[in-house]
């Protein structure tokens, strides 16, 4: 969890956006043992691009999701 006030405004976070953090990666380490188990063939697939993103919920406590208009039947969460 990343508390409000510690989201920078883009002018401060650069290209990257307010949303992304430095990746750390021990805290992905859990995650890639996971995906490694249920899908070994990604073991030795390296990680083209690692960070750390935060993901928007709505009040109700789950994520927000949609369709992207230029990509039809594509849905992504925010």
């Amino acid at each position: 969890m990343v508390d409000a006030d510690e989201i920078a405004s883009f002018k401060h976070r650069g290209s990257s956006g307010p949303a992304e953090m430095p990746f750390t990666p021990q805290h992905f380490e859990l995650a890639r043992g996971d995906v490694e188990t249920l899908l070994p063939c990604l073991r030795e697939v390296p990680l083209r691009k690692a960070f750390n993103g935060l993901m928007s919920y709505a009040p109700d406590g789950f994520p927000l999701i949609g369709p992207i208009r230029s990509k039809p039947g594509l849905w992504v969460t925010i």
